[in-house]
């Protein structure tokens, strides 16, 4: 290649990628996190701020308001590192679709104007929306923003939406909706679109940007007073119906705690009909029929209201014995933990006595002169090297016999929750076979009136088919074939009952079900807490301890020259023996942690897949002063810590 050539092409290359520099920013783009902090940073604090922001970095946590604006951004993404924002800008762009903003549930405001969005959509999770702009793109219905209760602005100028009334109708359900923009969309070339806009949303103050006049909405009101007052009439009628269904439901919440939901009434009675046209049809072929369902449903209706009043009077019952065994339960962790903070505190007052001896010795230690009198030198450091001993052998004790009495606390409420555990077993097992008891009962009695009404109503249909024989012309097309003969009948009539008795049966077992689930699941929760909590109490008392005595040893540590000149002047393994013997007979902090270990270990039947030992004790104190010898007492809390881990 000649080199002519060459440099031809080495400018036309250049060429290009100025060109791709010049209009790299008129690209499609997605929202990544290099865009995000690069626009963070250029909207943050200016100044000196600004300087610290740039250093320190921005905290994505503290950002509650981003512009990205004129990017192209074909795709929203990677905006949920920044949870608290209140205010997003995203007009003129390239945005085709809504998706990414779920986790963004404190925004408030968002601006999507100026994009190619279609469809509204993907914004269920942002209920606190007060402000929503959708300006120039291209929608064309007016939806899922049912979600947005809150919004007090909504822009929908420039777009492709038609439908007047069905978009007008779907905004009267935004109460808070004080200003609305629709300008420019195929549904304004209605007749009277803006009277008809300020008739029916009386609470709208601003439209297209503009304050209504009270004058102008009073206009609107009698140009559309027919439709309006008809709209109106239907909206109270729902406005009913939403508040009677929503007081229904909450009513069947309250009750399904005590087990009896829709048994305060003729519920029960009425479902066993309500899928049941033969039994429809033969309750009406007479006067006498119409009063055996008259009586069926009265007395059946006394039975459920009678078992809904037991149903409830159980549940205060259970209530009351549930709240005196928190109140129990609360009195005696308290109790425990005001035992437990005062022998933390004697224990944190005796050790602080103990480091200061300990540091005051060492540093009479540093201060001896190597120069010195041999004699007056080896008497000081024989008697520091006895003060520290003492130091460590009393520090030991003090861990000990700490660890221990927090121990015998814990395995006393353990004791305690066990116990009181049991009797709310028992007790609340007893009011359970109590309410079921009764309840079968009723049940029975229900199944009796079925029973009886069943016959009533037999014997007078075969009497109705005698008499209508020869005049079938007169009944129902549904009743002439239940009475075309004998066998027909007597189907429509075992039919009846057997779908009766099947719904009786059904909600007598729902009943069973229901509360012997609910006691299960207490009295499995009761062992699951306190096992938890037992654990966790073990775990805290050793982590606190084992911290201390690295404290400790960190202290002896911090002199290793004066340590050295005890281990080489001193023979310090009486001193260790004394510290680190272990004996051949176990502690009784041992056994209270053993003792625990049991009790959990009959509460749980998890198994011991993995054993993670704490280990509280250890030899760093005693090996500083002499690394031949082994400890046992600080190790000793290690036992119990284990008892953390067996999950």
């Amino acid at each position: 290649m000649s080199l002519t050539r060459r440099l031809e092409r080495l400018k036309l290359e250049e060429k290009v990628a100025k060109l791709a520099r010049v209009h790299e920013h008129l690209l499609p783009g997605v929202i990544d996190l290099d865009m995000i902090n690069k626009h963070v940073y250029e909207q943050g604090p200016t100044g000196e701020a600004g300087r610290v922001a740039q250093e320190e970095g921005i905290d994505h946590a503290d950002v509650t308001s981003l512009r990205l604006e004129y990017l192209r951004i074909l795709k929203i993404d990677h905006l949920w590192i920044l949870p608290n924002l209140t205010k997003l800008q995203l007009n003129n762009n390239a945005i085709e679709s809504i998706d990414n903003l779920h986790t963004l549930i404190h925004l408030k405001e968002l601006d999507l104007s100026f994009n190619h969005i279609r469809v509204i959509e993907n914004l269920e999770d942002l209920t606190k929306l007060e402000v929503l702009h959708f300006y120039q793109n291209h929608i064309t219905l007016l939806e899922n923003l049912e979600s947005q209760k809150n919004l007090t602005l909504l822009s929908l100028g420039l777009n492709q939406i038609e439908d007047c009334d069905k978009t007008i109708l779907y905004l009267r359900h935004f109460s808070k909706l004080k200003s609305l923009n629709l300008g420019g969309n195929p549904m304004c070339k209605r007749d009277n679109f803006v009277n008809y806009v300020y008739a029916f949303l009386p609470g709208l103050v601003f439209f297209e940007y503009a304050m209504i006049s009270q004058k102008d909405k009073e206009l609107s009101k009698q140009l559309f007073w027919e439709e309006l007052s008809t709209l109106e009439r239907e909206e109270e009628k729902y406005l009913a119906e939403t508040q009677a269904a929503d007081k229904e439901a909450a009513e069947v919440e309250m009750h399904s705690v005590a087990f009896v939901e829709r048994l305060n009434g003729s519920q029960l009675f009425h479902s066993m009909f309500e899928n049941d046209p033969d039994g429809q049809a033969l309750v009406k072929i007479s006067e006498e029929t119409k009063e055996f369902y008259e009586t069926f449903c009265e007395e059946m209706t006394a039975l459920c209201k009678e078992l809904f009043q037991m149903g409830q009077e159980q549940h205060l019952l259970r209530k009351k014995e549930h709240d005196d065994f928190t109140n129990c339960v609360n009195a005696a962790k308290m109790k425990s933990q005001e035992q437990s903070q005062r022998v933390l505190e004697d224990f944190i007052e005796k050790q602080k006595g103990i480091k200061d001896q300990v540091a005051q010795m060492l540093n009479i230690l540093s201060s001896t002169d190597a120069e010195e009198d041999n004699d007056n030198r080896s008497e000081i450091i024989t008697e520091s090297a006895l003060v520290i001993s003492n130091c460590v052998s009393e520090f030991d004790e003090l861990i000990q016999s700490t660890w221990q009495t927090l121990m015998h606390n814990e395995l006393t409420l353990t004791e305690q929750m066990e116990e009181v555990n049991s009797m709310l077993e028992r007790d609340m097992s007893d009011m359970v076979n109590v309410m079921l008891e009764q309840a079968l009962g009723y049940f029975v009695a229900m199944r009796s009136l079925q029973e009886s009404f069943n016959e009533q109503l037999s014997e007078a249909s075969h009497r109705y088919q005698t008499v209508i024989a020869d005049d079938a012309a007169s009944i129902s097309s549904q009743l002439c074939e239940i009475m075309v003969d004998k066998e027909s009948l007597s189907n429509a009539l075992a039919n009846s009952h057997e779908k009766h008795l099947l719904l009786i049966d059904t909600r007598e077992d729902t009943l069973i079900t229901r509360i012997k689930a609910w006691h299960e699941e207490v009295c499995e929760n009761l062992q699951k807490r306190e096992i938890a909590r037992s654990r966790t109490q073990v775990l805290e008392i050793n982590r606190f301890l084992d911290l201390q005595r690295e404290e400790f040893e960190e202290l002896l540590a911090s002199r290793p020259e004066d340590l050295m000149l005890l281990m080489e002047t001193q023979d310090l393994e009486k001193t260790s023996t004394t510290l680190g013997s272990e004996g051949e007979e176990r502690g009784e902090g041992e056994a209270v942690a053993e003792e625990i270990e049991e009790k959990q270990l009959r509460s749980s039947e998890e198994p011991d897949d993995a054993q993670t030992e704490i280990s509280f004790g250890g030899d760093g104190v005693l090996n500083a002063l002499n690394p031949g010898v082994q400890t046992s007492h600080l190790s000793q809390p290690s036992q119990s810590s284990q008892l953390g881990n067996k999950d």
